[in-house]
């Protein structure tokens, strides 16, 4: 399953709280050569540019073949690149956080977004 279908599934599967935005190549401003990519997402039914999240991978090449590279981090928490990595569920879970959190205001339960 590629990024594309598992942010895909994830739309379809909650499209009131999590809705592709846009990739876009990152280049390297000296060799002009693609260094990574953007993912825009938006949680929540906000969807105005300022109101994207993003995610980063970064661009591995091995002669003509290119993939993607799931940065990982040191600080215990999951990204959400990471969260696509593990799976459209642990994606799906981390939407659901992710709105209760951004979406959900406590202990009121009013929505924000």
């Amino acid at each position: 399953m590629t990024v594309m279908d598992t942010l895909k599934f994830a739309e379809q599967m909650r499209p009131r709280s999590f809705k592709f935005g846009r990739m876009q190549v990152v280049y390297n401003g000296a060799s002009g050569e693609p260094d990574g990519v953007v993912v825009d997402y938006f949680i929540g039914l906000k969807r105005a540019d300022a109101d994207a999240f993003s995610m980063l991978f970064s661009i591995e090449r091995k002669g003509s073949d290119i993939s993607l590279v799931f940065p990982r981090n040191e600080f215990g928490y999951q990204t959400p690149a990471e969260a696509v990595e593990a799976g459209r569920d642990n994606l799906l879970r981390m939407i659901d956080d992710d709105y209760d959190t951004w979406c959900i205001e406590h202990p009121s339960l009013r929505r924000l977004c």
